[in-house]
């Protein structure tokens, strides 16, 4: 008895090591194939936003809300990105050197565009010139023009209505002779110092720095210096100290070039004691603008 006792439970023992491994090999073989992936063809496309409950041994998809999934940023995309999102004012250096370049081609421009206006509105002129005077008609002597010179400067500002201030030295050479005389005329030279304040008008102001077209007038207020030594017996105390002349004249400057002509009338005599003795004097100069 007691050896089929013994018997029995090894059997018993057999037959339940037998039934653990028959269900590991079993749960295993229905874990694999669960694993397995489906053919293509049976595969169904599930929205997103839809969940599969079981109910009733059946699956049914349900509606659920999008889930906010937080966005996986490569580095290497997020940092420009997070520079130019911070606003960062730091830039490559070429793109630097763009903006420096850029800022003095900028700068530069302004300052030849205020040169410019600034050269158009206000000039220094430096010039030299001849002269040719004569005295007017008059029962004590004749005369006739002879040629003389001057030099001189003025400042000009203003653009198309201007005005200017200057001096020049003047060299008056006047062809001088008794009246009923024989001989020949004599030049009788006469220095003066001129101060001219004129008033004039550019009709060319737009392009003044290329080409300029002036009419101007001018009140010539005139000192007498000195008299050169002559034959007529003129003597500096012979002539008048102070004379006023009127100027009016045309000016033509080329870029830096100034050419002008015109004419001074003198409204009160020239020699002392004598009343029809008035200068009249053609002038040319040729001078430089600055």
């Amino acid at each position: 008895m007691k050896t089929i006792r013994i018997l029995r439970r090894r059997k018993s023992v057999m037959l339940t090591m037998l039934s653990i491994l028959f269900a590991t090999i079993a749960f295993s073989q229905v874990k694999i194939d669960t694993l397995r992936p489906a053919p293509i063809d049976t595969l169904v496309a599930i929205p997103s936003d839809t969940l599969l409950v079981s109910k009733s041994d059946t699956l049914q998809a349900v509606d659920i809300a999008p889930a906010v999934v937080p966005a996986v940023v490569d580095p290497v995309v997020a940092e420009p990105a997070a520079a130019k999102a911070s606003g960062a004012t730091e830039a490559s250096p070429s793109a630097q050197a763009e903006t420096k370049q850029a800022e003095g081609e900028k700068t530069e421009k302004k300052k030849d565009e205020k040169k410019d206006k600034k050269g158009k509105k206000n000039e220094i002129i430096l010039y030299a010139g001849a002269n040719f005077t004569n005295l007017s008609a008059s029962t004590a002597y004749e005369s006739e023009a002879a040629a003389g010179y001057q030099l001189g400067a003025y400042y000009k500002q203003g653009r198309m209505f201007y005005w200017q201030a200057g001096a020049r030295l003047a060299n008056a050479m006047i062809g001088y002779k008794p009246a009923n005389s024989t001989s020949d005329f004599e030049n009788i030279s006469v220095i003066d110092l001129d101060l001219p304040l004129t008033l004039g008008i550019n009709f060319t102001s737009f392009m003044n720095r290329v080409l300029s077209l002036r009419l101007f007038a001018s009140a010539v207020p005139a000192i007498n210096l000195n008299v050169g030594d002559n034959n007529s017996g003129i003597a500096k105390s012979d002539i008048n100290s102070f004379v006023l002349y009127g100027q009016g004249g045309l000016g033509i400057n080329v870029a830096f070039l100034v050419i002008e002509a015109g004419y001074n009338y003198g409204f009160n005599e020239l020699l002392v004691g004598n009343t029809d003795s008035k200068p009249g004097q053609v002038f040319i100069n040729l001078g430089f603008r600055f």
